[in-house]
């Protein structure tokens, strides 16, 4: 908790410090881990103390239309996105099944583009 406090809600309350200051205001956390360890619970906690914030929720499925829920969590800023289940996309970078899946997790492992 002590993490997320530091890495997410401080963040959040210097934000418009740090734009400011003239530094990037975006960021994102990464939670890994099997099944029944938590991560979902941390978004909704997340989600539930970030008031004013719109969470766009994209299922692995969803991801082939990775684009469109970008441009509706911009629509609907201040927003946070989560990829949920997202390692199903491609299981592992060596064995990516196709090249239309390798470009989509190369679009969703590089932030600058979505800037």
């Amino acid at each position: 908790m002590a993490r997320l406090d530091a890495n997410i809600f401080d963040l959040d309350r210097h934000r418009e410090g740090l734009k400011r200051l003239g530094q990037h205001a975006q960021k994102g956390i990464l939670l890994y881990g099997p099944p029944g360890t938590g991560k979902t619970h941390v978004i909704r906690h997340v989600s539930a103390n970030l008031p004013g914030r719109t969470t766009v929720l994209v299922t692995a499925e969803q991801t082939v239309a990775i684009g469109f829920y970008i441009v509706l969590a911009r629509t609907l800023q201040p927003s946070i996105v989560v990829l949920k289940d997202v390692d199903l996309v491609g299981r592992s970078r060596e064995n990516v099944y196709s090249p239309k899946a390798e470009r989509l997790l190369n679009r969703l492992l590089k932030r600058d583009r979505w800037s």
